[in-house]
């Protein structure tokens, strides 16, 4: 469960493609995006 996730903005015209999440590192968005779903990050 991350409570601080940031985008890196690192996709086309700023978009983000990679978020860092504390304690684990650059994290992709579709890999974030399965997470969100699956409940694993409650507060996003």
């Amino acid at each position: 469960m991350a409570k601080v996730i940031k985008g890196n903005q690192d996709g086309d015209n700023g978009q983000n493609e990679t978020y860092t999440i504390l304690g684990r590192g650059i994290v992709t968005r579709r890999k974030l995006v399965t997470e969100i779903e699956a409940g694993k990050h409650p507060h996003h």
